[in-house]
């Protein structure tokens, strides 16, 4: 699969096409380092969750996740400085 062809413009994930074909994979919970508010509702629409705040070895996340010991941080684009263009 080439996943380039469903990537949104630079910055702007609540306008990609990949949120409903990661849910016909299978894809239930999605760990990230920062997502805006926009990309979270889409992929929560297409009852992915999404766990914002990850960082490090992935390995140690998914652990971390597996183990109940992860949560989000609730931290989207204008909590850090970066305005989305919508």
């Amino acid at each position: 699969m080439n996943i380039s062809q469903y990537l949104s413009p630079v910055g702007c994930g609540c306008k990609s096409n990949i949120a409903g074909t990661l849910a016909e994979l299978g894809v239930k919970v999605m760990l990230a380092g920062n997502m805006g508010d926009g990309a979270v509702n889409v992929l929560g629409s297409n009852g992915i969750k999404v766990v914002r705040g990850c960082t490090g070895d992935v390995r140690a996340v998914a652990d971390k996740w597996i183990s109940g010991n992860l949560t989000d941080s609730g931290v989207g684009c204008s909590d850090h400085g970066h305005e989305c263009s919508h």
